[in-house]
């Protein structure tokens, strides 16, 4: 149907956008594939705006006529929410640099999501935009204690609940502990990228 898009059918259905692309190519049925918007930025938008925030969404002033998805003028932070689905389809391989620079010389620090970690992974990205919005409750180093971690088990569970890229093998890991409670991981292992 022409007059929705495949973002607002996949909402309807609970499925990711590319999915009803996909369909609709593979038995010819004509669709509106894009829209102004994304549901992961409306909903990025609703949870800052939740946290009390005014924001401005489709902002076109701090990146010098090109858009930028979610800025929230009061902290100078800015969200780009890339849908992997389309941004493979990029050939600019230094588009999301170029937009983090410019951000930053406008005195924005400029973060990127994708569709996937805001569906995956949401209760990380809702954190990581709290801490920067400066909505999280801070533990001070001094009132921690530093000590090598054993359990992998702890190290697994940590990771996978915390961290944006999850579980990740290492050589060592160091735990930053509150009241015997883990607030933060160091992990210490060879370089994953290559030599070096």
């Amino acid at each position: 149907t022409q007059d929705r898009s495949a973002v607002d059918i996949a909402a309807e259905l609970g499925v990711y956008y590319g999915t009803v692309i996909d369909y609709c190519t593979k038995h010819n049925f004509s669709i509106k594939q894009r829209s102004s918007y994304s549901l992961c930025e409306k909903q990025i938008a609703e949870y800052c705006s939740g946290l009390g925030f005014d924001i401005i969404t489709n902002d076109r002033n701090i990146l010098d006529g090109k858009e930028c998805d979610i800025i929230i003028p009061e902290k100078k932070l800015a969200i780009e929410v890339n849908g992997l689905y389309w941004h493979s389809l990029c050939g600019d391989k230094n588009a999301h640099l170029n937009k983090t620079l410019k951000c930053a010389e406008n005195g924005y620090q400029l973060i990127h999501i994708t569709d996937y970690e805001w569906k995956h992974k949401q209760e990380i990205i809702k954190s990581i935009i709290s801490s920067k919005l400066g909505c999280n409750k801070k533990i001070w180093a001094r009132k921690c204690n530093a000590k090598k971690i054993t359990d992998s088990k702890i190290i697994r569970d940590f990771l996978e609940k915390n961290h944006i890229q999850g579980y990740s093998p290492s050589s060592h890991y160091y735990g930053l502990y509150n009241n015997d409670n883990l607030f933060m991981v160091l992990t210490v292992g060879k370089n994953r990228f290559g030599s070096g």
